[in-house]
């Protein structure tokens, strides 16, 4: 089924990869390692390869990041560093769920952090919504989301991000961005619709 979504979204995930390859590195933050490393897993080739080496050059100066969990299996942080935050506020930093998904092999997923992505996190299909979805495609990854879990509280997310996918790319790097990310996290998700685009 893999083979198939590298299929269906080729062109596109090609596209966000040579863009990305090609984005100013004085401009780039520390998601993008996270992002780029993704893309790069989904979607091998030289361009999503090298936006992944310069992202995560610039990543790995922030040493004591729990995202780094990400590309470094021995790393370690104290349950409080991904669980201290409330999944009540609609407007909370939208990396701590994700940092908590990462962890919850670990630390543990609260159920309020499963309701709080799959609704009051979300915006319409922006970046809220797709960290939302990418949170909980974390914590199904790590096995702390049973698939029927995850089908139910991403069925709503994931109609949001496709509806709110453009036809075209940009013109602006956040549009770019977040088109990018509605593509990658749809893909990671299962999603095999010949629509996204």
């Amino acid at each position: 089924m893999l083979a198939l979504a590298l299929v269906v979204a080729a062109a596109p995930a090609d596209r966000a990869a040579e863009w990305l390859a090609k984005f100013p590195t004085e401009q780039l933050k520390f998601d993008a390692a996270v992002g780029t490393g993704e893309l790069a897993r989904l979607r091998p080739s030289p361009a999503s390869k090298l936006a992944y080496e310069r992202a995560r050059g610039v990543a790995d100066k922030d040493t004591d990041h729990p995202q780094r969990r990400f590309w470094l299996t021995d790393y370690s942080v104290a349950k409080s560093a991904v669980t201290k935050w409330q999944p009540t506020d609609p407007k909370v930093n939208l990396n701590r769920p994700i940092d908590e998904a990462l962890w919850c092999d670990v630390h543990g997923l609260r159920p309020e952090t499963v309701t709080y992505a799959s609704g009051p996190m979300r915006d319409g299909g922006g970046y809220r919504s797709t960290h939302a979805l990418w949170a909980l495609i974390i914590a199904r990854d790590r096995k702390c989301l049973e698939p029927k879990a995850f089908e139910k509280a991403t069925a709503d997310v994931r109609v949001e991000l496709k509806k709110a996918q453009p036809v075209d790319i940009g013109p602006a790097s956040l549009d770019v961005d977040l088109y990018a990310e509605r593509l990658l996290f749809l893909l990671l998700a299962g999603e095999r619709d010949t629509t996204l685009s």
